[in-house]
């Protein structure tokens, strides 16, 4: 019992510091996207494939400010949408582990907790479901950044460094797991109303 205790303090610190740091990670991300969306510069190669109307059309940059407007506010607003959902996620989530771990655990505004979470995992699946069809544009961007730290020949030291960050998302994986939570949420919380009601009954 102790050890179950101590689990439940110890995961419900880790919720919490995830989320703080979520929130300063987000911040930070946030920041460099508005940077990019006011025309900031950050170089680096970066290939935008656009599909309208079947027509595959493929651009490449150097440099973010050189992507056009349009298309820069469509992806920091979609950056937005998705960075609110995943903090309200884990914001719902460490509100359930605080009542955990206060034996609040078949309260029903303890599990309202996990429904709330099952909305949002499937609001994310229908988000990243729908917007190429609502749009009828599919963006696909790689950014990779290689410095050449010396001018000298191939043969004499030189030395080049690669970095390159990508990003992929399966809505499949949301939708498994929204509906899992809710399922889960909706079975605890019948089960609380029946034996709320059988206690008046008694």
């Amino acid at each position: 019992m102790f050890s179950r205790v101590n689990s439940i303090i110890l995961i419900n610190n880790i919720s919490k510091y995830l989320y703080m740091v979520a929130i300063v990670l987000c911040s930070i991300f946030l920041t460099i996207n508005i940077y990019i969306l006011l025309g900031g510069s950050l170089e680096g190669t970066i290939s935008m494939q656009t599909i309208i109307n079947q027509n595959d059309n493929t651009s490449n940059y150097s440099n973010f400010n050189q992507i056009p407007f349009l298309n820069r506010l469509l992806i920091f607003l979609l950056i937005v949408i998705l960075i609110g959902l995943i903090l309200s996620i884990l914001k719902f989530w460490g509100n359930f582990m605080s009542l955990i771990k206060d034996g609040k655990y078949f309260e029903i505004n303890t599990i309202k907790n996990l429904r709330y979470i099952s909305y949002l995992l499937l609001g994310i699946w229908a988000f990243l479901f729908i917007i190429p069809f609502f749009t009828d544009i599919i963006f696909s961007t790689s950014f990779s950044n290689e410095t050449i730290l010396s001018e000298n020949s191939v043969n004499e030291n030189t030395h080049i460094t690669n970095s390159s960050f990508s990003f992929s998302f399966s809505p499949i994986i949301f939708l498994i797991n929204g509906i899992i939570f809710w399922v889960l949420s909706h079975i605890i919380i019948e089960g609380i109303k029946l034996k709320k009601e059988n206690e008046l009954t008694i």
